[in-house]
């Protein structure tokens, strides 16, 4: 029987507690690893997107995982979750991308979404994905992105309180504009707490990412 192993692949150490609590609160049987490598994180941004060198170092971590004994993946970062369609074929157990649940859910939701990011190199991955959940679906869906390139830097130079209110002041301001919202970095969920009186749907990427894992994991290896 495979074992009962999650392997995180991350471009940070950013929510790794996250995971594991969500993973073990779900299942406690199962066993959570995480591979992060923060130097990807400023590689990514500094090149605009996935270079051959952090596709390669994600490559290897890939089969760092298998190797490791994990049952399952979870690409951690929507930046390169496009690179875990490449490393999903060098590789025998199944890849996750942590937010195909959520754009799923998002598309079934509604046709009128907005995609907030803070991260340029986040909005073409997260953008296509959408896209192919709704064609997936058989539905024409219009997706309006709002960037705030700002609260990045904000958050890079430390200042989680001014990345976290211009997150919040943006998601307000949209509110009853959309279906739905979606946040395309799984970093956000610190925002929900926040938001609580938006009344537009509000969906991260984490929990319903980490249930979608758990529920894999049940069918891989029995429950």
């Amino acid at each position: 029987m495979p074992n009962r192993q999650i392997c995180v692949i991350g471009t940070s150490m950013s929510n790794m507690s996250d995971f594991k609590t969500m993973i073990k609160a779900l299942d406690p049987t199962i066993r959570v690893s995480y591979l992060a490598d923060d130097s990807l994180i400023e590689d990514l941004l500094a090149n605009e997107g996935p270079t051959p060198s952090t596709t390669k170092r994600l490559c290897n971590y890939a089969q760092m995982a298998e190797e490791m004994g994990a049952c399952l993946i979870i690409n951690q970062c929507s930046t390169v979750s496009e690179v875990s369609d490449l490393y999903g074929k060098l590789i025998k157990i199944p890849v996750l991308k942590v937010d195909q649940a959520m754009a799923e859910k998002a598309v079934q939701m509604g046709s009128n979404i907005a995609l907030v990011t803070t991260n340029t190199t986040t909005v073409g991955p997260s953008y296509r994905l959408l896209e192919s959940c709704a064609k997936a679906a058989g539905k024409d869906v219009k997706i309006t992105t709002h960037m705030l390139a700002h609260a990045m830097e904000a958050l890079f130079a430390g200042d989680v309180r001014k990345h976290n209110d211009e997150l919040s002041a943006q998601i307000h301001a949209i509110d009853g504009q959309y279906d739905v919202i979606v946040l395309a970095q799984g970093s956000m969920i610190a925002i929900m707490p926040e938001i609580q009186d938006v009344k537009t749907p509000v969906l991260t990427s984490i929990p319903l990412g980490v249930k979608r894992a758990v529920d894999m994991v049940h069918e891989i290896c029995g429950e």
